[in-house]
């Protein structure tokens, strides 16, 4: 049954088409399965590579060189790999101060960085503004209600906010 899932998984994120909606649930799909998966990390980045004006595609761009970080031996390159992500990562959220999704990505890659990584100076105020603006209406709602439920950087009384 395992197999059933990976392989379906596989197709649907080798589906590009012309959809928007369609481009967006990929992307995602990629995203959730690129921290433990180098080819869903890769497959986010080629992804997102084409569509740097979009703040949203831009944001998944950036988590893409974070995720291939993780899957990098050679620490200069993971070090260097995290810092393109957070350029990308920060130029989403300038272009898109309010857009929950975008911080809630720059949030969720910055608090998974080791702290010997000195960049990750907005999780707290990310984590602030998802928990002020997530809505149900938003089309990722579940999985970034589910994400900041789980996040050890969220306080019980957060938590309470996203219930």
């Amino acid at each position: 049954m395992h197999y059933k899932l990976i392989l379906l998984t596989l197709i649907f994120c080798s589906f590009t088409g012309k959809n928007t909606t369609t481009n967006m649930d990929t992307v995602r799909l990629c995203y959730e399965n690129a921290a433990s998966k180098k080819m869903y990390a890769e497959k986010l980045k080629t992804l997102t590579a084409s569509n740097s004006s979009d703040a949203l595609i831009m944001a998944y761009h950036g988590a893409s060189f974070a995720f291939l970080a993780k899957h990098h031996w050679n620490p200069y390159s993971k070090y260097s790999l995290v810092q393109d992500g957070l350029v990308y990562l920060n130029k989403a959220a300038s272009a898109a101060p309010n857009d929950v999704e975008v911080r809630f990505v720059r949030f969720s890659i910055e608090e998974n960085l080791p702290l010997i990584i000195s960049f990750t100076s907005h999780v707290e105020s990310d984590k602030n503004f998802v928990i002020s603006n997530l809505n149900i209406s938003h089309p990722y709602y579940a999985t970034i209600r589910a994400y900041m439920l789980n996040s050890s950087n969220v306080s019980e009384d957060d938590k309470k906010k996203i219930r």
